[in-house]
């Protein structure tokens, strides 16, 4: 048996998928923004700010975590003890 969805239920519906498509991209913006900064080289970054389209990309931020893997693995490891 099939059930007639009403008219306002299917307005309710999509609007209800809007404001879920918007909160969506609300939330998932500033992500990739942080993604797409930390790709940016750093003198494109100081002259035109923030882009979710890098004008120049680069992972020099990257090269330098893998450099300071020690010192990254050591701050984990305090992080976690101060939290637990």
């Amino acid at each position: 048996m099939k059930k007639h969805i009403l008219s306002e239920d299917k307005l309710f519906t999509y609007i209800a998928m809007a404001i879920l498509v918007v909160l969506s991209v609300f939330m998932v913006a500033p992500l990739v923004l942080v993604v797409s900064a930390s790709m940016t080289d750093e003198s494109s970054l100081l002259t035109h700010g923030y882009q979710f389209i890098p004008s120049k990309v680069s992972f020099a931020a990257y090269q330098y975590l893998w450099q300071q893997e020690m010192r990254v693995q050591h701050s984990i490891i305090i992080q976690q003890s101060w939290t637990m």
